[in-house]
């Protein structure tokens, strides 16, 4: 779990999600995005995870509600981001899909859509693909990913 730095601010700060395929671990999955550096800049509380199997339904869940309650920083439950990438989107589709997640928005690289589970407008999925390869994450691709997440609904 990578928190933002100290605050005088008691507020509570957003989640994200950070989720991997299985050529990754935790440790390369923030190397490789940079979400720490762009979390400390936006305040956000980053939950890299060693993802279970793509069918693991209630593994973000647990993820979830693990973050929420570990404290010393207060997560806000109205704020839960989840990206994935390759098989974890499965696992990211579920928790959009799961109203039990409280999951505001999701992004999905380069992974399997899980179509059709979704209320229209209950959440936001942003599903993209690069070109360079299937786990591909291109220069960029994850502030913009992640600034999209943080924007709520279009305006």
């Amino acid at each position: 779990m990578h928190l933002p730095p100290p605050s005088t601010s008691a507020s509570p700060r957003p989640l994200l999600v950070a989720l991997h395929g299985p050529d990754l671990t935790a440790a390369q999955m923030e190397a490789l995005t940079g979400l720490s550096g762009y979390a400390d800049a936006h305040r956000l509380a980053v939950a890299y995870s060693d993802t279970a199997s793509p069918g693991d339904a209630g593994y973000v869940l647990a993820v979830i509600r693990d973050a929420a309650v570990a404290g010393p920083v207060l997560i806000d439950r109205a704020r839960v981001y989840v990206l994935a990438s390759a098989s974890a989107a499965a696992l990211a589709w579920h928790a959009a899909c799961d109203p039990g997640a409280r999951v505001a928005a999701a992004v999905v690289v380069a992974g399997a859509s899980y179509g059709g589970c979704c209320p229209p407008g209950r959440v936001r999925v942003y599903h993209a693909h690069g070109a360079a390869g299937p786990a591909s994450w291109p220069d960029g691709a994850t502030p913009a990913a992640v600034g999209w997440l943080l924007a709520g609904p279009p305006r």
